[in-house]
């Protein structure tokens, strides 16, 4: 197995029990680690390696949008749908603040109008958003989540990670 994911797989375990045991210094520490290793190693100047560098480098434009047989989803399908919902979690859930989505134009940037995390999309939905997303503006629109989630963490209390999302600013009245 490659070095780079054993050491992920190890420090993702390590997360858990960290968070199991209610270590919220540590376990926020594990956890920029894991989310740098996630996203283009842009977002965090101690990263040099990520997943998402090393698997979407250098594929063509036409392969991000090409939804595989037997399967249901394209790759820009997939990165999408892990942005919003990184999104929607952190800013609403977590930071009771405006989602990235919702800035800097990014539905118009994207050519999309799709502004849910894509959860009930039909494959013909699917395949008309394929055929317009930018994927350059797509790929700035994830480092953009990464990098305000990163932001937003990096401003969290240690006591705050165990706090129940029900208990978030978003959802007092």
């Amino acid at each position: 197995m490659n070095p780079n994911r054993k050491l992920w797989n190890e420090n993702q375990k390590y997360l858990h029990e960290l968070f199991d045991k209610h270590e919220s210094k540590r376990a926020l520490v594990s956890f920029f680690i894991q989310h740098a290793a996630v996203h283009s190693a842009q977002i965090s100047a101690s990263v040099t390696w990520s997943f998402a560098d090393e698997i979407l480098k250098d594929i063509p434009d036409n392969i991000w949008r090409r939804v595989p047989a037997k399967a249901e989803h394209s790759i820009a399908w997939c990165v999408f749908h892990i942005a919003r919902c990184e999104d929607v979690a952190i800013n609403i859930l977590v930071a009771d603040e405006p989602q990235i989505i919702h800035r800097n134009d990014w539905l118009n940037k994207m050519c999309i109008s799709i502004q849910h995390t894509g959860n009930e999309m039909s494959y013909h939905e699917i395949f008309e958003m394929n055929k317009s997303i930018d994927i350059h503006a797509l790929k700035s629109y994830r480092l953009a989540v990464g990098c305000k989630t990163e932001m937003i963490t990096r401003n969290l209390k240690p006591e705050q990670l165990f706090n129940k999302v029900l208990s978030s600013p978003a959802f007092k009245e």
